[in-house]
């Protein structure tokens, strides 16, 4: 976690920046820039980085987003209370689809850290499979070559 305290840091002023008053849209804020940093990490960093900020407390998944914005705007502000003018119906059904993009993309990047994933392993298993066939050729050189 200590490798990451740095960038979580970082997220949390900028995160702070421009969240307004609602500890909801901090979060909010917060969680896209910690899954924006993550994606650009190396194999399993990301998931290091996403881990230690649901460790600091402040990182939403899908789920409690959804469940923390319920009854509220994209600000996270209870609807006719935001000075926004969040109240109106249109807006709502915007920020529903809002919402469903952002999971979507969300669910695109994890499919993304997969793929990554698994490309480290099968480059690791080709390296594998081509030491064993050097060391069955040594083999069957060593063999011919007592014959």
């Amino acid at each position: 976690m200590c490798e990451y305290q740095e960038i979580i840091d970082d997220a949390r002023v900028e995160a702070m920046a421009g969240s307004g008053s609602s500890y909801e849209f901090y979060c909010k804020r917060f969680t896209r820039i910690i899954d924006q940093k993550a994606a650009g990490l190396p194999g399993n960093e990301g998931n290091g980085l996403r881990d230690a900020a649901k460790a600091s407390g402040d990182y939403m998944t899908p789920e409690e987003e959804r469940e923390a914005f319920k009854g509220c705007c994209q600000h996270g502000i209870e609807w006719g209370c935001c000075p926004a003018g969040c109240d109106d119906l249109e807006d709502w059904h915007d920020e529903i689809g809002a919402m469903e993009i952002d999971e979507a993309v969300i669910a695109e990047l994890k499919a993304e850290e997969e793929q990554a994933r698994l490309d480290e392993i099968a480059a690791r298993d080709a390296k594998v499979l081509d030491k064993i066939a050097e060391i069955q050729c040594k083999r069957r050189g060593n063999v011919t070559g007592k014959s």
